[in-house]
């Protein structure tokens, strides 16, 4: 089955809406929970450990190529506030 969703993202107010009202690009399954676990990541969800093994689970829809990101590049990027 395919998804299709639709990013909102308002970096004034640090705020991501996701609709799924099928305007958007198809997606695959995997794609999504891709796309749902970045949101955890930008989010400040997930530990820079948690965000790593996410990023890493997703490793074959980034082209099956190493993570060329460590905890503490990921710790840095986290606790930026520009994003």
């Amino acid at each position: 089955m395919k998804y299709k969703l639709f990013f909102l993202i308002d970096v004034e107010a640090k705020k991501v809406t996701v609709l799924d009202f099928g305007q958007a690009v198809i997606i695959s399954n995997q794609e999504r929970e891709f796309a749902l676990d970045i949101l955890r990541i930008i989010s400040k969800a997930e530990t820079a450990d948690g965000a790593l093994k996410l990023i890493q689970k997703h490793a074959r829809i980034l082209g099956n190529k190493p993570v060329k990101l460590s905890a503490s590049d990921l710790t840095r990027v986290i606790n930026r506030n520009d994003k």
